[in-house]
């Protein structure tokens, strides 16, 4: 064997349930092994002579591989032939080999796989083990990251690759409101000794590191024996039934610390309303969304070969539902496009989007259902999907989150006590009944002079603020309101600010643009000069306000609170400031 090898866990329960219907039966993991090397062979139409079958069995594993070859056509090769006329190419085709290695150890069942059998496994494995074992071998605190690879749940951002110019720890590199989907790092002396890569004896001083990298895989970056392959499963079998010490995000899925079925609950409330989201929101994703952009070709076809399209250039969720649009209507289309959720879950669970590389290798297929980025909102918070699977927000981290809160509302209020006194930033019960009428109160430049109402006044369709408050500390501050702290609310609002706060940063000179947009609605003070206006608001801090309710330390909405401690944690990258206020009554605060 002697080559590194990525190590998956297959999800056999699943299989033997779903797959295979024997809910009342014993599980046989033969069975299952014979399900997926069948699966493999269909998916490739793989015939007699181009692929082979071994099995080894003992009293304590089974170990089985299946090797098969496949010939592809070559994309490029009509083009070069249009230059050579006399030449015949079209014969020729590029051949790949590919392997799937199974290995049942105390009633699990392993994979490693070679060439391009990686990609039929991937609704069989479970979902993020190879972080799950990272979790359970490291505490954070070891400078051993080297690169990662991060998917925002929030902004415009599908991913992100982070590489390290020397070795740092987790818990100092890692945003937690971010879903961490692959880890490269190195091995530390007693991670080794826990998974068994150095011999008996080693002393600290002699082991050579080795590096890991983890993502739905497990994958030592050393090369093994068989007998070393076999000790590793035996390793990582027992690791992974250990308690974390640590968790990579906030997010974490609902099947891991809910009640089961809730992942297919929030399935089927995601096609009960699927007629009513904007399409624009649902956007696809892949587990190494660098494979899917930079593909050559994309297939979308249903199981049933009803429907197959080839794209050369990159579809979008809407592309595809547009299709399925078409696809469904087009013997009727004048009729109103509806869909019942049915015919919608099916649209998910069987359609699929194949990728491939220049020289026309299929790199991946994956069922629409598991490539897919959605949040959910609710009034207790955001649900978010990604991978098949859905994600809420971990209330184990609900005592870190309100410790960090309490001291982000006391530096609030030692900031801006006093300038909502000065400025009148106080209202009466009448003024607060709503947002819109709060902000409409500071309309008279007269009776606030230090005060622009910008409510509803956007620049590059972005609303910068509701007020701009110029203290008298020569400080100035960009207000944004909302009514109060529910989940939705606390959404909008954070969201407002962050992609105000992103604007001004990233096109500094929209500030000028803003400054004419403002003096066009009469809404600048006299004593105001453009420039000074620019100096002022590039310097300015920002303020979350809940107008009709406050959102206090001890408040019971934890996804607010988190919302607002990573909404500061993403404006100091802008090296700028957030605080959080409310205008309820002066004797209150």
């Amino acid at each position: 064997m002697n080559q590194s090898f990525r190590i998956y866990k297959l999800d056999t329960k699943k299989i033997w349930e779903n797959e295979l219907q024997r809910h009342n039966e014993e599980m046989n993991l033969s069975i299952i092994k014979d399900l997926i090397f069948q699966y493999i062979i269909d998916k490739n139409s793989l015939v007699e002579n181009n692929f082979w079958i071994y099995n080894e069995e003992s009293d304590d594993e089974n170990i089985a591989a299946l090797v098969y070859i496949k010939d592809a056509e070559i994309s490029w090769m009509s083009g070069l032939s249009n230059f050579f006329k006399d030449q015949h190419f079209d014969n020729l085709v590029n051949t790949s080999v590919s392997f799937i290695f199974l290995i049942a150890y105390e009633n699990e069942l392993y994979a490693s796989t070679g060439g391009h059998a990686s990609n039929y496994i991937s609704e069989f494995i479970v979902k993020d083990f190879g972080k799950e074992i990272i979790t359970r071998l490291y505490d954070g605190t070891e400078p051993v990251l080297q690169k990662f690879v991060e998917k925002p749940i929030r902004g415009k951002r599908i991913q992100s690759t982070n590489y390290n110019r020397s070795n740092s720890t987790i818990t100092s590199e890692i945003q937690f409101s971010n879903n961490i989907k692959n880890l490269d790092l190195e091995t530390t002396f007693n991670v080794s000794k826990e998974l068994g890569i150095i011999d008996e004896g080693t002393s600290e001083d002699e082991f050579s590191k080795n590096k890991i990298n983890a993502a739905d895989f497990f994958e030592i970056k050393k090369s093994v024996s068989p007998q070393e392959f076999k000790k590793y499963i035996s390793s990582i079998s027992s690791i992974s039934k250990k308690e974390p010490k640590l968790w990579l995000s906030y997010w974490k899925p609902v099947s891991e610390f809910a009640e089961n079925g809730l992942n297919e609950k929030y399935f089927d409330e995601f096609y009960e309303i699927f007629e009513t989201i904007d399409k624009k929101e649902i956007t696809i994703t892949w587990s190494d969304y660098a494979d899917y952009f930079n593909a050559a070709k994309w297939i979308i076809e249903s199981r049933d070969g009803k429907f197959r399209k080839e794209y050369d250039v990159i579809p979008t969720f809407e592309n595809i539902y547009s299709d399925f649009v078409k696809f469904n209507f087009e013997k009727a289309p004048n009729r109103d496009v509806s869909f019942s959720k049915n015919k919608i879950r099916n649209f998910f669970m069987n359609w699929e989007i194949t990728i491939f590389d220049e020289e026309n290798k299929e790199i991946k297929k994956q069922k629409l259902k598991n490539i897919i980025d959605y949040i959910y909102i609710t009034q207790e918070g955001e649900i978010y999907l990604n991978g098949g699977k859905w994600y809420i927000l971990d209330q184990t981290y609900d005592e870190h989150i309100k410790l960090s809160f309490k001291k982000l509302n006391e530096k609030s209020k030692k900031e801006l006590e006093d300038v909502y006194k000065a400025k009148k930033l106080f209202k009466n019960k009448s003024h607060r009944i709503n947002e819109k009428k709060y902000n409409d109160s500071f309309l008279s430049k007269k009776d606030n002079k230090d005060i622009i109402l910008a409510d509803r006044i956007t620049i590059k369709n972005v609303e910068i603020c509701d007020l701009i408050v110029f203290a008298d500390n020569d400080q100035t501050y960009l207000i944004c309101n909302k009514a109060s702290p529910t989940g939705i609310g606390s959404r909008d609002l954070f969201n407002q600010i962050e992609t105000s706060a992103n604007l001004i940063h990233s096109a500094q000179n929209v500030i000028y643009d803003y400054y004419d947009k403002l003096f066009e609605k009469n809404r600048i003070p006299e004593n105001i000069s453009k420039e000074d206006f620019f100096k002022k608001i590039r310097n300015a801090k920002y303020v979350a306000a809940f107008v009709t309710a406050p959102l206090k330390w001890n408040t019971e909405s934890f996804y607010s609170k988190f919302l607002f401690v990573d909404t500061e944690n993403v404006l100091k990258t802008y090296n700028k400031e957030l605080f959080l206020y409310s205008p309820a009554y002066e004797e209150e605060i």
